[in-house]
């Protein structure tokens, strides 16, 4: 130990910051898997999908449109136990090419409140609810969290 043992404790990789959604599947989806047969998480917010995420790859090859960086990673499942973390973000920003860009480019993050998730695959459709707690180092109203969320999202609601 050169330096006390602090290099293991500055190189470690940080846990996931998110809400886990563990689900497990009998097989692996076909690797062109589509529609019914992709897997699909949706964020709900009530009856409000906030964010869809799903295991369809975009098309690839001539005539396919050139990536998007702005596009949700698709979803990787395999046989047996997975895990998403959702970042709790609203939405996925589209920034301009070539923007610079002082601060966060990630989008806002969602109020403390309750919210579902809903896992799609074939025809087996699962929901559970789960809340996010606020900071409970934050001294600001549940309300003004949502007035917040409200405004960062462009609802205007609140």
């Amino acid at each position: 130990m050169v330096d006390g043992g602090r290099s293991a404790a500055r190189h470690r990789e940080e846990p996931a910051n998110g809400v886990f959604v563990d689900y497990w599947l009998r097989e692996t989806p076909p690797g062109k898997a589509k529609g019914k047969d992709a897997v699909q998480i949706e964020i709900l917010d009530g009856e409000k999908v906030l964010r869809t995420f799903t295991s369809e790859k975009p098309d690839e090859g001539e005539g396919a449109p050139p990536p998007d960086e702005s596009r949700e990673k698709p979803l990787e499942p395999k046989q047996g136990l997975n895990r998403f973390v959702w970042d709790m973000r609203i939405l996925r920003p589209q920034l301009v090419p070539k923007a610079v860009v002082w601060g966060n480019t990630q989008g806002p993050k969602v109020a403390p409140g309750s919210y579902r998730v809903r896992l799609k695959k074939g025809d087996t459709v699962l929901t559970e609810s789960f809340e996010i707690r606020p900071h409970p180092e934050v001294a600001v109203s549940p309300a003004d969290m949502r007035k917040q969320a409200d405004f960062l999202a462009g609802s205007g609601t609140g």
